[in-house]
């Protein structure tokens, strides 16, 4: 199971040691202090990939992949055809601390660049990003939020939320994700993003990086090019992060200065990509590098349990207009009720909504507590957002019970006991080709 990696213990990937944080930490009161620079200035190299055998190597399973090239993508947009550009991501796909996410985030400008750089083409763009949110979440999503537009071009960021996770658990997700994008008839194009870190961060690239290579996915580091800018003084660190500080808060984002300064790298990287020779589709892959079982997600709208024959009046229905939730939620605020179902999957979720009024409920799977992050969930929040407890596997195959129980005991500034639950998520192996 994933352990929680404690942002304090020296383990901990942000503790890592690293010549650029140690002299970034030195350099941080300076960071401050500099005079705003009046533009940005394309690094030189440091936001390209690294070449077929730079990259960190994978293990014996097999050789690394040529990586791949994005060509297709852009004849296609040449061509004037209609072209589904998707971004899967978290904070920085979804736009988190642009002053307008839809026109100067990096999701917005990029998107903004192909149509202006190519006015004949049908460019589509499909914001599947979720601010917050680790790739675990991304690959059980996948299907429902991205592969139902087919997309031609996907853009993969989620490294920043995944440093709160085990490395292994991590790549399982990933090569999910990579997985059923590859598998598809007409496979998209993909570019793994790995965003620019705080000052105080350090973030597991390898961790992606790994993958990346195994399955000859092109990627891109935002984080040298964003150092070496901070050292020469282009900007100061509170320009463009909107949390300079190095949390990893699900608040963070970037500002507008950095939301561009991001843009423009990957805008960079596209250019050049789009005169590379195109790939050779693949007509098969290769044997999973670390794990096939996160190939899959369903998505159940818990709200249907509620029976409308025989309804208990104690379990209601709550209209929400959140994306990321049914537009139903099942609500009950009465310690000890109890709700059950069945399920076939080793990977199980719920996602429900937090609030100021938040209560707690526990997680029985067969009749026993189920593995933390399952066991007991509060959800307590100041503001109402989204919540969400996802078990990365591990359960046998074949059907399960689930029940979900009201606890007596709640947060001590909840004024409360709502549970507002949203949706069962069921994952795990399933024929990659459904």
């Amino acid at each position: 199971m994933p352990r929680k990696i404690d942002r304090d213990h020296p383990d901990s990937p942000r503790s890592l040691p690293s010549p650029e944080r140690r002299e970034l930490i030195k350099a941080l009161p300076l960071l401050f202090l500099v005079k705003p620079a009046q533009r940005i200035v394309l690094g030189a190299t440091g936001g390209r990939a690294p070449e077929p055998g730079q990259s960190p190597s994978a293990p014996s399973r097999s050789p690394a992949q040529p990586r791949r090239s994005l060509r297709r993508a852009f004849d296609k947009l040449r061509s004037g055809r209609t072209v589904t550009l998707g971004f899967l991501g978290e904070s920085l796909s979804a736009g988190d601390g642009a002053s307008q996410a839809e026109r100067t985030s990096m999701r917005a400008l990029v998107t903004q660049w192909i149509r202006k750089t190519l006015p004949q083409a049908r460019l589509e763009a499909i914001n599947a990003a979720v601010s917050g949110t680790d790739s675990l979440y991304g690959t059980l999503r996948l299907r429902r939020d991205l592969l139902a537009h087919k997309p031609d071009l996907v853009i993969v960021e989620f490294l920043r939320q995944d440093t709160r996770r085990e490395e292994k658990a991590v790549q399982k997700s990933i090569e999910g994700i990579l997985r059923q994008l590859l598998i598809l008839p007409q496979p998209p194009e993909v570019l793994l993003v790995y965003p620019a870190p705080s000052p105080l961060e350090t973030l597991p690239v390898a961790w992606h990086e790994q993958l990346a290579s195994y399955y000859g996915i092109p990627s891109l580091d935002l984080g040298p090019d964003a150092i070496q800018a901070l050292r020469a003084g282009e900007f100061q660190a509170s320009q463009f992060w909107a949390q300079p500080e190095g949390l990893l808060g699900e608040d963070g984002g970037l500002t507008d200065l950095g939301h561009r300064f991001c843009a423009e790298r990957i805008i960079e990287r596209l250019q050049a990509e789009a005169q590379l020779p195109p790939s050779p589709l693949a007509r098969t892959l290769p044997l999973p590098l670390v794990s096939d079982e996160l190939n899959y997600g369903e998505f159940r709208p818990l709200a249907e349990l509620r029976s409308p024959l025989r309804p208990d009046p104690y379990w209601r229905l709550e209209a929400t207009s959140d994306r990321q939730l049914p537009t139903h939620l099942l609500v009950n605020d009465r310690p000890g009720a109890e709700i059950g179902t069945y399920f076939e999957g080793t990977v199980l979720g719920l996602t429900f909504l937090k609030g100021p009024d938040g209560g707690t409920f526990e997680v029985l799977i067969d009749g026993k507590p189920a593995l933390a992050p399952l066991t007991r969930i509060e959800t307590y929040h100041p503001v109402r957002r989204l919540g969400m407890a996802l078990l990365p596997g591990g359960l046998s195959l074949g059907e399960h019970t689930l029940t979900l129980r009201l606890l007596p005991d709640r947060h001590p500034k909840s004024s409360g006991q709502k549970v507002r639950l949203g949706y069962l998520i069921v994952g795990g192996q399933r024929p990659e080709k459904l």
